[in-house]
């Protein structure tokens, strides 16, 4: 520790619930650090360098760092202390990853973003204990380099910035229970953490920033509960996005994210994530984002690999509950569980839906998206070269239907509704034709369009069968489907040959579909009338 900085008052000192002995706190080998040791006030009120040095170079011989005497003591000695945690920690244990954790109780004035290193945790005392406050917009951090490539953040606004530094990462650090804002407005992102890994970020209030915590190329982080309140002209809640230059992120974890809003003035997306692998999102929420004027996408996902979403929500939004996009040439996946929207919008221009899939498989699996508070123009869903499965959902209803595209080429949909219970009928085409007749022997010709309402261009159907025969037990019965009479064609067949006579047997699978739109099936029965046959279609295949 630099002795210039050690506070007079040896006091214990008092972190939250924790009272943590002076002599304990610095002593460097714990590697703990209060950022007021290092000049930092944390009393809420702006001290400018020139309050305690009477010129820039002065300032300079503490604060090396420095760029004007109107940089706050805040910024300074809070950058100093991340500074010293980097380099102690180095010279402590001759290992690159050690550091130290940066202890911040007080409300905090800056003007500058700061910059963290690698390997340094900045540790709040909660959210209302530990507060950061960005006073302007003010830029200039310095320029550092990372494999010969200078990488500038003179121009980004921003609190808290990773600095990857030369190894082109910012590894090993975290940022826990502080609370972060933008004073000016609409002006700062709040953390802009570029290329990180093995970060955590947990309690971590972001208010008022236009983009709440982003950066390029994330792997292996976690947030939980960080929770951005955006303003209107606010653009971005949580995500990373894919810099073309370096590989795409992997492993990350969300857990209790809040992403909220209010009424729009800039296109917004709550949750973004660009080529981001073996990804999860697990009890976030989405709400108050978005307008007619200014449509937001809660959820959005470009080319996800291996990404599931379990127990999330969006409330009160307008625009696009969830958008996957893929246009790679691989195929993408993801899944999609108890997910509950409610009180969404619609907007009146463009091609939007609720759902908007394109080029990706997705599964949904008790999910419940409802109808259209306010539809306008919008559809229920916009599917394009994907595969969507529904497995006991409710979905989306109320606005102007299934949009269905296929102009990519990177193959045909496969839109499937499935059930989880083969005895239960959730968002089946039923026909009063095939719901419980009964059959003698004999063969004949569906028409799924005219019959079940089945789109014309489908070419096979999913089919779910209940069949029964009151003479099953000794008699061999059976229907079977399939594109046209007399052809080796794949077939789907329902039999209770066998069974108890009248015992149901129930068979689903999938029936292809003739070019004239029809299907051929075959009934052999036990006797006259004694054959009957439900037939429900679970879906299509276009």
């Amino acid at each position: 520790m630099s002795g210039a900085f050690v506070l007079t008052d040896r006091s214990p000192r008092k972190f939250g619930q924790w009272t943590i002995p002076y002599e304990e706190v610095f002593k460097s080998e714990n590697g703990l650090y209060d950022a007021r040791a290092f000049g930092a006030i944390g009393d809420g009120q702006s001290h400018p360098l020139s309050t305690k040095y009477n010129t820039l170079s002065q300032a300079q011989s503490v604060y090396d760092f420095a760029i004007s005497l109107t940089d706050e003591l805040d910024w300074c000695g809070i950058t100093k202390a991340m500074n010293t945690a980097k380099s102690e920690g180095y010279a402590r244990t001759s290992r690159w990853w050690a550091g130290g954790t940066v202890m911040m109780p007080g409300t905090y004035l800056i003007t500058r973003p700061l910059l963290r290193p690698s390997c340094v945790r900045l540790l709040g005392t909660g959210l209302t204990g530990s507060v950061l406050k960005k006073t302007t917009n003010t830029y200039g951090v310095g320029a550092p380099t990372y494999n010969g490539v200078t990488d500038s953040f003179a121009s980004t606004d921003a609190i808290i910035i990773l600095d990857h530094g030369d190894d082109g990462y910012n590894a090993y650090g975290g940022i826990e229970n502080i609370s972060m804002w933008n004073t000016t407005g609409a002006g700062a992102m709040g953390i802009f953490a570029s290329r990180a890994t093995n970060q955590v970020f947990r309690n971590v209030q972001i208010e008022f920033c236009k983009i709440g915590l982003t950066g390029f190329t994330w792997w292996v982080n976690n947030l939980e509960m960080v929770t951005v309140n955006l303003p209107a002209a606010g653009t971005r809640g949580i995500g990373c996005v894919w810099d073309t230059v370096n590989w795409p992120g992997t492993s990350t974890n969300l857990k209790l994210c809040y992403v909220l809003g209010t009424t729009a003035t800039a296109v917004c997306r709550g949750y973004e994530f660009e080529r981001m692998a073996y990804m999860s999102l697990d009890d976030c929420a989405c709400d108050g984002l978005g307008s007619d004027s200014y449509p937001a996408v809660m959820y959005y996902f470009g080319s996800p690999f291996t990404t599931s979403l379990k127990n999330c929500g969006a409330e009160g939004n307008t625009g696009e509950a969830l958008s996957a996009q893929s246009y790679l040439l691989s195929g993408r996946q993801m899944s999609v569980e108890g997910m509950d929207v409610s009180s969404h919008n619609g907007v009146t221009a463009g091609t939007t839906g609720m759902l908007n899939i394109v080029g990706t498989h997705v599964s949904f699996k008790n999910c419940k998206f409802g109808a259209f508070a306010t539809p306008r123009n919008s559809y229920n869903m916009v599917l394009d070269d994907c595969q969507v499965k529904f497995e006991n959902c409710v979905e989306p209803s109320g606005g102007a239907g299934v949009l269905v595209q296929n102009t990519v080429g990177l193959g045909a949909l496969d839109f499937v509704r499935a059930d989880k219970d083969a005895d239960l009928d959730y968002d089946s085409l039923t026909s009063t034709s095939w719901d419980g007749d009964s059959y003698s022997t004999g063969t004949g010709t569906i028409n799924w369009n005219s019959v079940f309402g089945v789109p014309t261009l489908a070419k096979a159907v999913l089919v779910q069968a209940i069949v029964n025969d009151s003479g099953s037990a000794a008699s061999t019965v059976s229907i079977i489907l399939k594109a046209k009479s007399g052809t080796s064609t794949s077939s789907f067949i329902a039999a209770p040959s066998g069974l108890p006579n009248d015992t149901k047997a129930v068979a689903e699978g999938v029936v292809p579909i003739a070019a004239d739109g029809t299907s051929y099936y075959s009934i052999t029965a036990s006797g006259a009338s004694t054959f009957d046959v439900i037939l429900r279609v679970k879906g299509w295949y276009l």
